[in-house]
């Protein structure tokens, strides 16, 4: 199990179950993986995420997040 922090989200983790499964989330996307992703809470499991689509996830940086060049002129 890897947990990492990556400043957005708070704890991402990943566990290897070891059996890859297939998913599919509310959007649609389908994908298979043994290593999900979830967003952890620290002393909380109980509400940690489920698996989370690495496509969602993609999406929400993009919308979120991506920096427009900017220029002066």
């Amino acid at each position: 199990m890897r947990i990492i922090t990556d400043g957005v989200f708070g704890n991402v983790l990943i566990e290897d179950t070891g059996t890859q499964k297939e998913y599919e989330c509310p959007r649609g996307h389908r994908f298979a993986t043994n290593t999900p992703i979830i967003i952890a809470v620290d002393d909380d499991p109980e509400y940690n995420s489920g698996p989370i689509c690495g496509y969602c996830y993609v999406d929400w940086f993009k919308v979120n997040l991506n920096a427009k060049e900017y220029t002066s002129e």
